[in-house]
């Protein structure tokens, strides 16, 4: 007898921009967007832009997100001698996205 084969589902994690809105997305929102409690990742005033994960995005067996993390390493390299992330520790740990994530472009920052 053939074996059938079996298909299987999986998710494709999801990189969401957001930049302008009527009115700022709120925590409910991103925790939505995100599927749990929100982590600020990165955050510069400079180049306008913050990055959402969700906080137990690994915790919970979420995938890598290749897209989100690639991008998130080009921005730590941009903002490195920035104090409010020690890059130095980042790069010992070599860290990773996982899941959805959500970028706040410009109007769209939380404050």
């Amino acid at each position: 007898m053939a074996k059938k084969n079996k298909i299987k589902h999986f998710h494709t994690n999801k990189v969401i921009h957001l930049s302008t809105h009527e009115e700022k997305p709120t925590i409910g929102e991103l925790q939505e967007m995100v599927g749990g409690h929100i982590q600020l990742v990165f955050d510069s005033s400079e180049l306008a832009l913050q990055i959402i994960a969700d906080d137990d995005g690994k915790l919970k067996g979420k995938s890598m997100n290749d897209e989100a993390t690639l991008e998130w390493y080009r921005l730590l390299s941009l903002d490195k001698d920035k104090s409010w992330y020690s890059y130095e520790e980042f790069v010992s740990q070599v860290d990773w996205l996982a899941g959805d994530i959500v970028f706040l472009h410009k109007d769209a920052m939380l404050d």
